[in-house]
């Protein structure tokens, strides 16, 4: 088990250190997250294989801002999908948009059209 420290950003009560702990806790292999609004800190238990990517997406899905303690890490600042590299914010909507799985989504873009009578 690894310890992942994050700077969160945006949260001014303890209603939203419980937002960004549930957040946290909507990833799969964290264990136990302990979320801080006073210091703006983010403490999390994370299992092998949880990187800090998902982590501050699923703040960041949440409105709060967050990036890892320190600021140094480039491996959670930048995400790689199908070939594209995603920096930051814009990983978190992408992940937000299509889903942690990566697969597009199947939603329509306009109704059908129908053929003139």
């Amino acid at each position: 088990m690894t310890t992942v420290v994050l700077q969160v950003t945006g949260m001014t009560c303890e209603h939203c250190a419980l937002t960004v702990e549930k957040a946290l806790l909507g990833v799969l292999g964290v264990e136990r997250p302990s979320v801080s609004y006073r210091d703006g800190k983010a403490s999390v238990h994370v299992g092998d294989g949880v990187d800090s990517i998902a982590l501050v997406a699923a703040i960041k899905a949440k409105g709060y801002g967050a990036q890892p303690a320190g600021g140094g890490d480039t491996a959670a600042a930048i995400g790689t999908r199908g070939g594209h590299r995603f920096h930051g914010a814009a990983q978190a909507l992408r992940v937000a948009i299509i889903g942690s799985s990566g697969a597009p989504s199947s939603l329509p873009s306009a109704p059908p059209r129908t053929a003139p009578r």
